[in-house]
């Protein structure tokens, strides 16, 4: 789950704007008590608008109070009176759990009970059309068919309902950069997203969509604009997490602002829309008063526009940085300033906190950049193209992001907009301890842990055998064939344990098995098994968030190699 900004923060995704926020940005859409609600689908053939956006609400979030889908489509449909005579139209798909059938959405502990037991029921999908002053039910609360199908389903109605020369999606969901989407309605992979969108807009007119918004956490990264550069022209999106706060004076981008904005420019083009949201970010249309802090925060402490146009050059001019600071690797001091350029660019997430999937070594690419422009001028990086490497991928990002939002006042103001997967020696470094406490060996230990209660009482001894032979198995299938004389103690103390027929028996055998693993864990196998450890999560994130680049792609392997 995404970290909340503040106190009373509610880690996003979702989207219940306050009215506008007038306050902020002196301006407000009109109100009418006369819109009119129709029960079916346009008979007729839909007139060809200048704009139709998608909008697809797959996040709850904290009920009637907080930020949600619920709330988000309350306050979209409030814009209905605004639509009357104009050429823009909204698509709205709205995700909503039943509350009955999926206990994760955190029921009261008194009726934990009384939930339905069985197999988790998908979510409900409802979808309306505002278009000419009126909001209009274009389906029946029907099941989802997973986050992806959902967003497919999403794109063909609305280019069926609202044909129009532009055709943009707005995903309000959780977000993982380089891991993909999350809802309600579950999970999408990026490829499984894209083929999404592509699938959607098979027999339409268009090829790509003019705008790709993600009012989600994370979602501007590197993998993820060459994941998005097929199925769109520009993209809007937050390196940083996005966040609403409780009682929803502000719930991550301004959604409503956006559309109201929209409403009054219908011949804007993408890259005008999308240079309109980041000019409300700064203008503070995405903040708000916190109940808590009682400060003025924001829903989006970055935000980027991405004219997915210049990836292209934008890759070569990677490339080229990764081939020269590859050769910079072969000398250990130039190796130590390349990781110092690393380890000193803005983890984001802040703090390095991982989302799901989101490893916790993405950084600012234009921090990196610049870093490593400053080793070279300072000669500590001899390659005399390193210096121009790095000024071109500077002049290429700035292309690449014509305009981005950083919240100064919280210091992300000397970032670029933009995320990549650089991985310092807290990865790359095997003989690390970070992860100490939370292995395999560890988690034997804690099972027998003679003030672990639980695990002590007799009655549990069945569920404290299995806990024990499950981490044995995982330890055996990492260092096993190195240590086999440790691991057959281990599996002989666990057969003490399993065989204890009763209560003073099961305690010794408890004590041994912690004396066995006390020893162990300051022996060479701790040792060998955090190196093992180390080396599979370092070869697994690099592995998941490569990217086609062959040169960049060639620096991080080097890292690898280097730091081994």
């Amino acid at each position: 789950m995404d970290r909340p900004a503040s106190p009373s923060a509610v880690p996003i995704e979702t989207g219940a704007t306050e009215a506008l926020r007038a306050d902020s940005i002196g301006q407000a859409p009109a109100r009418s008590s006369n819109t009119t609600t129709e029960a079916n689908p346009h008979s007729s053939p839909p007139q060809k608008s200048q704009w139709t956006l998608a909008l697809d609400l797959t996040t709850t979030q904290d009920g009637a109070d907080g930020g949600g889908a619920l709330n988000q489509s309350k306050r979209i449909q409030a814009l209905v009176s605004e639509t009357r005579n104009s050429s823009v139209s909204f698509v709205v798909q709205v995700t909503e759990p039943p509350p009955a059938n999926q206990p994760h959405l955190k029921a009261k502990e008194s009726e934990a009970n009384t939930i339905k037991k069985g197999p988790i029921q998908p979510p409900n999908v409802e979808r309306f059309l505002i278009q000419n002053g009126t909001v209009t039910s274009i389906s029946d609360s029907a099941a989802s068919r997973g986050m992806a199908n959902d967003v497919e389903d999403l794109l063909r109605t609305a280019n069926q309902v609202a044909p129009s020369e532009h055709i943009g999606l707005v995903m309000q969901s959780h977000g993982g950069a380089a891991d993909g989407l999350e809802s309600d309605a579950g999970k999408a992979t990026l490829p499984e997203f894209t083929h999404a969108v592509t699938d959607g807009l098979a027999d339409s007119n268009h090829a790509k969509l003019d705008l790709l918004d993600f009012d989600a956490c994370s979602m501007a990264n590197l993998n993820v604009a060459e994941a998005m550069a097929p199925i769109a022209e520009h993209m809007v999106a937050s390196s940083e997490v996005e966040t609403s706060e409780k009682h929803s004076a502000y719930d991550a981008q301004n959604l409503q602002l956006t559309l109201h904005n929209l409403i009054q420019n219908p011949n804007w083009s993408a890259s005008d829309l999308a240079k309109s949201m980041i000019s409300q970010a700064d203008a503070g249309a995405n903040d708000g008063l916190n109940s808590v802090t009682h400060e003025i925060a924001s829903g989006t402490v970055t935000l980027a526009h991405f004219d997915l146009s210049h990836l292209p050059e934008f890759n070569d001019r990677l490339n080229t940085l990764g081939q020269t600071l590859t050769k910079s690797l072969n000398d250990p001091a130039q190796k130590r300033t390349v990781n110092d350029a690393i380890q000193s660019s803005p983890l984001l997430p802040r703090d390095g906190m991982e989302l799901a999937g989101n490893p916790r070594e993405t950084r600012d690419l234009e921090s990196f950049a610049n870093n490593i422009m400053k080793a070279a001028q300072e000669g500590k990086l001899t390659n005399p193209e390193v210096l121009q490497a790095a000024e071109g991928i500077l002049s290429a990002e700035h292309q690449l992001i014509p305009e981005h939002h950083n919240s100064v006042k919280d210091g992300y103001g000397n970032q670029g907009g933009m995320t990549a997967f650089l991985p310092d020696l807290r990865l790359l470094d095997t003989s690390n301890t970070e992860g100490a406490g939370n292995d395999e060996l560890s988690q034997i230990n804690f099972s027998a842990e003679p003030n672990n209660d639980y695990m002590r009482n007799y009655e549990h001894k069945g569920r404290a055998a299995s806990s024990i032979s499950r981490s044995i198995d995982n330890l055996t299938a990492l260092v096993g064939t190195n240590h086999s004389d440790d691991i057959q103690q281990l599996r002989s103390d666990l057969a003490a344990v399993t065989n204890a027929g009763d209560s003073t028996r099961y305690t010794q055998a408890l004590d041994a098995l912690h004396a066995d693993t006390q020893r162990l864990l300051k022996s060479s196998l701790e040792a060998d098994l955090m190196r093992v450890r180390n080396e599979r999560t370092r070869d697994r994130q690099i592995d998941e968030q490569s990217v086609p680049i062959t040169g960049w792609q060639q620096f991080l392997n080097e890292l690898k190699t280097a730091n081994s």
